[in-house]
């Protein structure tokens, strides 16, 4: 008796697995970075619709207050909430890793309760504070996720009494608070008129490890064509740029141009406490501060300029 015939099965070669294991590695190296620009566009399109919140935010209380700004003093006033103030703090607490100061890395009252903010009352979803490119937690990069990831310009706002005490401590001082100075600060909507409002910037994206309060400093002062002095940072987390929002409610992901900017900037975050100081020198290295300093402010004295040459958009 005769067996039936063996059908053959034939499998890949080798050669044959190889080839495509190659295609698939090719078409993943040409995907992969098309789907982390998709995914840095989307965070950049959400960045923006979350500033515009806060703008707009911002803006409902100009309009209810008479043209004045809410406070925006540097400080942490978590302490002093129920004490019988003007004007609240625009956004409450004193961020750091490790929790914060009253636990402010977390408590999102800080930012939407009119118990201890100003515009509470006009911005209830907490989400846009934070910046969805933003990784950073309680413990850096480990733990609950923080809450707060902008800061307001600091030439913009009042004290808690509604004067212009304490706003604007950082404009001069060449490394310390110097006060404003020459410099002028805007307390009410009448007030800025330089930088017109499409020009002078509101609120940004702060670099995770310099964050701590809602006020965000530019030293004016030193700035010159061949140096400049960072005080506090601006965030660089989307792919080297950093969503502002201006006085007129636009918002833009503006691009650092520094050739350095990764060391500026520091990118990615390192999670660090304390973050000093940079100070930055040539003429290649200052168009990131000049940049956001004609942003920032003018000189009360309508007849003086800048310093530095300024810097295209």
């Amino acid at each position: 008796m005769t067996s039936p015939p063996q059908i053959r099965r034939e499998g890949f070669t080798l050669i044959e697995l190889l080839v495509v294991i190659a295609i698939i590695a090719i078409l993943a190296a040409l995907l992969l970075p098309a789907l982390a620009r998709a995914k840095q566009q989307a965070q950049a399109t959400t960045c923006m619709s979350n500033l515009r919140q806060v703008s707009l935010g911002w803006a409902m209380y100009n309009l209810d207050n008479r043209g004045f700004f809410p406070a925006n003093e540097e400080g942490d006033f978590t302490t002093v909430d129920n004490i019988r103030t003007l004007c609240k703090p625009w956004v409450n607490g004193w961020e750091q890793y490790g929790g914060g100061t009253a636990g402010s890395d977390t408590n999102l009252d800080y930012l939407v309760s009119s118990v201890y903010t100003s515009t509470g009352t006009y911005i209830k979803n907490p989400k846009v504070f934070k910046c969805p490119a933003d990784p950073s937690c309680v413990n850096g990069d480990s733990g609950v996720p923080r809450v707060r990831s902008i800061s307001m310009n600091q030439a913009i706002g009042c004290a808690l009494d509604g004067s212009a005490n304490g706003i604007g401590d950082w404009l001069s001082g060449d490394g310390n608070e110097g006060g404003p100075g020459d410099w002028k600060i805007y307390l009410k909507d009448s007030d800025a008129t330089r930088p017109v409002p499409a020009y002078l910037w509101l609120i940004l994206d702060e670099h995770p490890d310099s964050i701590n309060d809602g006020a965000f400093a530019v030293q004016m002062d030193p700035v010159t064509d061949s140096s400049g002095l960072w005080i506090d940072h601006a965030s660089s987390l989307h792919g080297g740029a950093c969503g502002f929002t201006f006085c007129d409610g636009h918002a833009v992901i503006h691009k650092w141009h520094d050739p350095d900017w990764k060391t500026v900037l520091r990118y990615p975050p390192l999670f660090e406490n304390g973050w000093g100081q940079t100070q930055v020198s040539g003429m290649g290295r200052t168009s990131d501060i000049r940049w956001i300093a004609q942003h920032t402010s003018a000189y009360a004295n309508p007849a003086r300029n800048y310093n530095f040459a300024t810097v295209p958009d």
